[in-house]
């Protein structure tokens, strides 16, 4: 055992105070955000059995840093490196040295010394430029055009941008062979970079008369190529997660290997050299498979030894499941002749190094291209024969996998497409964007699925900040805060402030607005929103009017987006801004009045009481308009989809069942009345579905974004059934022979209490409040409920809202009958 002691730690609250000038001014301790299996020290136990079940650390939500590493020998020697710096430019955790006590970043001074560096950004932009034109030639395909139109665009436009691109990458390659003067190691790495692009340029061939899926997938390797070839010119290793640093006595210098990029495990090996400084690349015959969270560990006699780490799963959603152990067999690496060797069974054949390791093809963008090649044509004649005023399934070929829940989607008209960025809590936590194709009925996904480790499948928390790509994390959920901006002809995401279930607000915000681009399939840029944003994301409503982008949030505010700077102004308004609600409010531009209609339950589930909200874009005066009709729809839940039909000048909502069997919710403005619109076939409603209206095609089209299921409905003006909802009449209000059973439970998730109250039929009328010891009322559950309740067993929930420790008292008051019960808050 080697006398040099290596103090292992997480990156947290150290690297917290030595980026403050990159982050946030403040520091959070993250005691939580690295959990392995083994001891502090890992020297004792051993990692699981292949194929078991990994559980990766989803990092604390308070945290700047998740999943880095700090290795320290002693006040001299100590680097930190790795991990995700979720508020800094590029999210990555960039190479830092000890000097006098105290963490200094020298990634600047590196990139100084690096003669490849100049050579390096002409690579990456050559990289993009491959990006931009795969991006443009997969949706070319997904578009389904005529073999003439398609044959066309591939001989006027893409052809000319590859056979560009390829001669480009040829002189990039020669001018790295070109260059004098460097190092042996720098040498090395020109001379492997340029053998990588020059590969990359022969397979950047020329499209045949149509576009196949195979050409694609060879683009797509071809970008990957261009990646790892700039990545071996770079001056520090590309970033990487749960990658573990460990310092060799014998050479004395750092090394890392492998780690999870989110979207990808590699296997390459560097190592740190503290006395030049500098990072060399280690190429070897063969090395172990990629993994990230492994031990890696020196010996004294020049050896790194390499033990267990997680593989992604070949198989299944994007999950806490979705990760697996890859054995406990050892690897060992000799620094001094540059090899592998395998210790033990278990571990893994040999691969080729600077190999990747993506998911598999169910969450690639592999998968969407299978099948027959879209046709725009096939699915305009289906189209055509549909019938009219019934919901018509599309009977989508590829589906996703993973269910995208709890959003919205947006539309645009101007590529003809729609957009679904959903997901978080307990579903889908990849950061990329799902393309609809309204001209030939598929989806699209635009590149690999990213998760963020330990949040898959979280429930409660997300990850904040963005990603390595430059992506931002899927947050708890979406709802309605991202929309397509037709001036900037990108997508806009907001509202990305505390979700539900964590305090302080300011430890868990992420006060960022992210920009997609669809013409690359990929985010681009994000832009700090530092006052407007300060309630649930639930809350968000955008809407685009004749004003612009508006914003009605959780503050009782609405702000308007400046389309040229990206900055939200605050509008000051006249009248009263109803309340939004989480997964109860909607929003809707009326373009024949110029106004915005709102409409709310105010509170979460309480029944609507049937009054619309309208803002004149010319005046900013907000009024209430009550329908002739208010108290038909008490019963109605879902107002977040709707659509303003011009040809009949009435708003269509989602919400059926609770308007009546066959009929969906529609508000008439010219009688100022509650109607029910007779629509036959089945939609699936809900709070996991978008709707849009189609212009083009005079459609409307809803999609579940949990299941992919795609539905369109064709209106004949002539024949639509529209029916005035009848005021609901009291409901005569009886209770059962038995009396009402009231369970109180915690609630781990929300830190609260789970009120369950059963034995009630017919629709009985109840308040229920939450006392303290001294009779005072702490918190009134009726606000958040409907007051007349279901028939049966009804849940409700209080937060606690800080309240402290010790006895409470639950009042049920049902037709003016009391039940009391007594219970303990602990903390």
């Amino acid at each position: 055992m080697r006398s040099t002691i290596i103090l292992l730690l997480a990156l947290g609250q150290i690297y917290a105070q030595s980026i403050s000038a990159t982050a946030v001014s403040k520091s959070y301790p993250n005691p939580s955000s690295m959990k392995f299996p083994y001891d502090s020290d890992h020297s004792t136990n051993q990692p699981l059995a292949t194929g078991t079940v990994y559980s990766p650390p989803a990092g604390g939500g308070a945290d700047f840093v998740y999943w880095g590493w700090i290795c320290i020998v002693d006040s001299s020697n100590a680097l930190m490196y790795g991990g995700n710096l979720k508020y800094s430019d590029d999210g990555c955790v960039h190479t830092q040295v000890m000097q006098n006590k105290g963490w200094v970043r020298i990634d600047s001074l590196l990139k100084a010394r690096n003669p490849l560096q100049n050579r390096l950004l002409e690579v990456r932009e050559l990289q993009k430029s491959v990006k931009n034109i795969l991006a443009k030639t997969r949706h070319l395909f997904f578009e389904g055009l005529t073999s003439g139109e398609e044959n066309k665009v591939i001989t006027d436009s893409i052809n000319p941008q590859i056979k560009y691109l390829a001669n480009a990458l040829k002189t990039s390659a020669n001018g790295l062979e070109s260059m004098t003067g460097l190092s042996s190691y720098h040498a090395q790495q020109a001379l492997y970079s340029s053998q990588r692009i020059k590969a990359a340029a022969d397979s950047l061939s020329l499209l045949g008369s149509q576009i196949q899926s195979v050409d694609l997938m060879r683009m797509s390797r071809v970008q990957i190529s261009l990646e790892i070839a700039g990545d071996a010119m770079e001056a520090e290793p590309p970033p990487r997660a749960l990658s573990m640093i460990t310092w060799d006595p014998v050479t004395k210098q750092f090394a890392v290997f492998g780690g999870d990029h989110l979207d990808y495990l590699t296997n390459d090996l560097w190592v740190f050299d503290p006395s030049i400084p500098q990072w060399k690349q280690k190429y070897s015959a063969s090395a172990p498979i990629p993994r990230g969270d492994h031990w890696l560990v020196a010996n004294d006699s020049g050896q790194l030894i390499l033990k267990g780490g997680f593989t992604y799963k070949t198989n299944g959603g994007l999950s806490r499941q979705s990760y697996m152990h890859i054995g406990p067999a050892e690897w060992r690496y000799d620094m001094q002749t540059n090899q592998w060797l395998s210790a033990g069974t278990g571990g893994g054949s040999a691969v080729a190094t600077d190999s990747r390791v993506y998911r598999s093809t169910l969450h690639l963008p592999e998968r969407f291209m299978a099948g027959e090649k879209p046709s725009s044509a096939a699915n305009a004649a289906f189209l055509e024969k549909i019938g009219v005023n019934t919901w018509v399934d599309m009977m989508v070929p590829i589906k996703s996998v993973s269910n995208r829940d709890w959003g919205t989607v947006a539309y645009d008209p101007d590529r003809d497409m729609i957009y679904i960025y959903c997901g978080g809590h307990s579903a889908y936590p990849g950061t990329d964007a799902l393309h609809y194709h309204l001209a030939t009925n598929r989806y699209e996904q635009t590149v690999p699925a990213e998760a963020p480790l330990g949040w898959c499948g979280s429930s409660g928390h997300s990850a904040k900040g963005w990603s390595f790509n430059k992506r931002p994390y899927m947050s708890n959920h979406t709802w309605n805060s991202y929309e397509y901006h037709p001036v900037l002809k990108k997508m806009i995401l907001v509202g990305r402030e505390w979700v539900c279930c964590t305090t302080p607000v300011e430890l868990y915000s992420d006060r960022y607005q992210y920009v997609y681009n669809p013409d690359n399939g990929d985010w681009e840029s994000r832009h700090f929103v530092a006052s407007m944003y300060n309630e649930k994301q639930g809350n968000t409503q955008l809407c685009n009017t004749t004003l612009g982008m508006l914003n009605w949030n959780g503050k009782r505010e609405i702000w308007k987006l400046n389309d040229k700077t990206l900055e939200w102004n605050k509008l000051a308004v006249t009248g009263t801004i109803p309340q939004p609600v989480v997964d109860g409010s909607g929003v809707v531009f009326d373009p024949k009045r110029n106004r915005m209609l709102m409409t709310t339950l105010n509170t979460y589930q309480a029944p609507f009481n049937g009054v619309i909200y309208s803002m004149d874009l010319s005046t900013s005066a907000i009024t209430a308009i009550t329908p002739n009709n208010s108290t038909a729809v008490s019963r109605v839940k879902y107002l977040r989809e709707v659509v303003y039909l011009p040809k009949m000048d009435i708003f269509l909502f989602e919400d059926t069942n609770s308007v009546g069997p066959g009929k969906y919710l529609v508000y008439d403005p010219s009688d100022n009345l509650w109607k029910g619109a007779e629509i036959s076939g089945t939609c699936d409603f809900g709070n996991h579905a978008g709707m849009i209206l189609d212009n083009k095609r005079d459609l409307i089209w809803h999609l579940n974004v949990n299941n992919g299921n795609a539905r369109v409905l064709k209106i004949d003006t002539a024949t639509l059934k529209l029916t005035t909802l009848a005021p609901t009449s009291t409901r005569e209000q009886v209770l059962i022979s038995a009396q009402p059973a009231v369970t109180i439970q915690t609630n781990s998730i929300t830190n609260g209490f789970r009120v369950i109250v059963g034995g009630i039929t017919n629709y009985a009328k109840m308040n229920l409040g939450i006392y303290d010891v001294k009779g005072r009322l702490v918190a009134d559950l009726s606000e958040r409920i409907d007051t007349e309740i279901n028939s049966g067993k009804n849940e409700f929930v209080w937060y606690k809202n800080g309240q402290p420790a010790g006895v409470y008292f639950l009042c049920l008051n049902i037709n003016n009958k009391r039940i009391y019960s007594r219970f303990v808050n602990m903390h």
